[in-house]
C-alpha cells in the first residue's frame, strides 16, 4: 500500500473529511492523543505518538523504566520507547509493514494506539510512585535503628 492509499484509505474507513498529509507525514488525533504516520520507504510506515515530558526528577530512573519496558515491545514487534533528540520528549514508535490491506493496517494502528494509551497511564503513575516511594524510604530511615539495613547501608 502506498502511502497516499493509506490516507485515502484512512479518510474513507473513519469519515474524516480533509485528511491531507504533508510532505509524506500524516498527522492525526485519535482518542485525544497526537499521532504521526511517516512514509518509512517502500515497506513498512513510521508511526510515532506522544507519551510525556520528561521528569523533572528522577529522569534517569523513568528512561531506565522505558529501556526495560521497551524489550518487551521489540520482542512482539518493531516498537519502541524512545526520546526524541531535539525536544527530549518521550514517545511511542513503531513501523508497521507497508504491505498490509487497509483492514490489517488499522488493526495494526488500533494496536499501537492501546499501547501508546497504555505508556501514557504508566508515565502518569510514575511520579506519584516516585514520591511514594521517597516517603516510604524517610519513614524506614527514620525508624531504623543500629544494625538495621536501609538503602543498601547499615546503621551503626
Amino acid at each position: 500500500m502506498t502511502f497516499n492509499e493509506l490516507m485515502d484509505g484512512l479518510a474513507a474507513k473513519y469519515s474524516i473529511d480533509g485528511l491531507a498529509a504533508d510532505g509524506g507525514i500524516l498527522s492525526l488525533q485519535i482518542d485525544g492523543m497526537s499521532v504521526t504516520i511517516v512514509e518509512g520507504g517502500d515497506d513498512a510506515f513510521v508511526v510515532t505518538g506522544f507519551v510525556c515530558d520528561p521528569p523533572a526528577e528522577n529522569g534517569e530512573l523513568f528512561a531506565n523504566m522505558l529501556l526495560d519496558a521497551t524489550i518487551g515491545l521489540m520482542d512482539a514487534r518493531s516498537a519502541a520507547l524512545a526520546r526524541n533528540p531535539a525536544s527530549r520528549a518521550y514517545v511511542l514508535v513503531e513501523r508497521i509493514s507497508a504491505n498490509l490491506d487497509l483492514d490489517a493496517f488499522c488493526a495494526a494502528l488500533e494496536t499501537f494506539v492501546d499501547t501508546l494509551e497504555d505508556s501514557r497511564r504508566i508515565a502518569v503513575d510514575f511520579r506519584p510512585a516516585m514520591a511514594a516511594a521517597r516517603e516510604k524510604l524517610k519513614e524506614s530511615e527514620w525508624t531504623a535503628g543500629a544494625g538495621s539495613v536501609v538503602g543498601g547501608i547499615m546503621q551503626v
